[in-house]
């Protein structure tokens, strides 16, 4: 049960880790510069 919980929250964090990633991605330098404005 323990390790079941664990192997979860790992692949949660793996998985918000690849969608931030993709979504810089996708991003362009205008947009990221935008997004700092606020």
């Amino acid at each position: 049960m323990k390790t079941m919980k664990k192997y979860r929250l790992l692949f949660q964090l793996y998985i918000q880790i690849i969608w931030i990633r993709y979504q810089e991605q996708n991003k362009s330098d205008e947009g990221i510069e935008q997004n700092q404005h606020y």
